[in-house]
């Protein structure tokens, strides 16, 4: 098998049970959208502003209103003053929280989850909503604020739609998501590591705004491109769900299905997560008399969809929104 094609996302792989693929995925993932994303902001969006118009974004010193279109503005030529100084703190701050927060959500999530819920977060570390974080600390940090403030843009719709799926939720009497973007913290599968660590779905894109020095116009073209690179790399690289593996009497590693049997007639006992190491017992059907096929499956897949980059999410049910089955939006839904 080729590079490529070992790199390509499979439906129903073994491989995406496993760790290698999915940390090599990751790595490559942020190694791509990190380093294009830098060079169509140094030498596509700056150079496109209209510096003859006073533009704002062009004109402006960083150290003094936030603004910069080269690093060399960042240097030590350019001291802040004991006035400007305190302003500066308090976005190096912003960036070692964001740096921070970003370190325990990769551990806690790493260390909490088990079998295909560790892969599948692995996987989960390329959503958007994960790498705007990383973006904005770049972004302060490199004198690039235009970073950031593109990455909330990006991430606008969704986190915003977390705002009305919390408030009707609790409104509800926690019994209702309005529009579903939430609703995956009641899955069954949803364990208790995603769910303590979600709350930057509400405080992210005010956060990352107020550490750019706010919005610019210039934030909604970059963003095109930062979404459009997440959706086609996720597409790509990240499988549309896990699907847990079984292994037999002989240990051969075979995936998962309703049909108990293997072509030899032989019956599975014993369900596994192949290479995860969380196997979960399910009762053989030769000894009884509830049918095979009312195990409920779906609890052992690991829905990852990652980036939208296959179908809408699952529990947004708006009929002009949703597309076939395991086909992404076009173009003009994501613009």
């Amino acid at each position: 098998m080729s590079i490529l094609g070992w790199l390509s996302q499979s439906h129903g792989s073994p491989k995406h049970c496993g760790l290698t693929h999915p940390v090599v995925v990751c790595l490559l993932h942020y190694a791509i959208v990190i380093s294009t994303t830098i060079a169509v902001h140094d030498y596509l969006v700056i150079p496109a502003l209209d510096y003859n118009n006073n533009d704002y974004y062009a004109y402006k010193d960083f150290r003094r209103e936030g603004w910069t279109f080269s690093v060399s503005q960042c240097s030590n030529e350019t001291r802040p003053t004991d006035e400007e100084q305190p302003q500066i703190e308090k976005h190096t701050y912003i960036s070692q929280f964001l740096a921070l927060y970003f370190l325990f959500l990769l551990t806690a999530r790493l260390l909490g989850d088990v079998g295909i819920a560790r892969t599948g977060a692995i996987y989960g570390f390329t959503w958007l909503c994960n790498t705007a974080m990383v973006f904005s600390v770049i972004g302060i940090e490199t004198c690039r604020p235009l970073l950031g403030s593109s990455s909330a843009v990006a991430v606008s719709i969704d986190q915003v739609l977390w705002y009305v799926d919390i408030i009707g939720w609790v409104l509800s009497g926690c019994r209702k998501f309005p529009i579903g973007v939430a609703k995956y913290l009641t899955w069954p599968q949803t364990t208790w590591v995603t769910k303590v660590t979600c709350t930057h779905h509400l405080w992210c894109i005010p956060l990352l705004i107020y550490g750019s020095y706010g919005l610019h116009y210039a934030a909604y073209p970059l963003s095109t491109y930062i979404v459009a690179s997440h959706v086609i790399l996720s597409r790509w690289l990240t499988p549309f769900k896990i699907i847990p593996c079984l292994v037999d009497g002989n240990n051969d590693k075979k995936k998962f299905s309703n049909n108990r049997n293997n072509n030899n007639g032989s019956k599975f006992k014993r369900v596994t997560n192949f290479m995860c190491g969380t196997p979960s017992i399910f009762p053989d059907p030769s000894t009884t008399t509830s049918s095979p096929n009312k195990i409920k499956l779906k609890e052992m897949e690991r829905y990852c969809n990652v980036n939208l980059s296959h179908e809408l999410w699952s529990d947004i049910q708006f009929s002009q929104l949703r597309t076939s089955t395991d086909t992404a939006p076009d173009g003009a839904t994501y613009i």
